[in-house]
């Protein structure tokens, strides 16, 4: 496995810490959304 610099994907932990680091954003922007009158429009798998 190449070192994390010369790789196209972030590491694992990286890759966590990114996602909770933007999860308060990510929330903000879903809830300001619904507020407006939008839902989600996801195909269940």
């Amino acid at each position: 496995m190449p070192p994390e610099w010369m790789s196209t994907h972030p590491g694992q932990g990286q890759r966590i810490e990114g996602l909770q680091g933007n999860m308060d954003q990510a929330l903000a922007l879903y809830e300001q959304a619904r507020s407006n009158g939008h839902t989600p429009n996801c195909p269940r798998p």
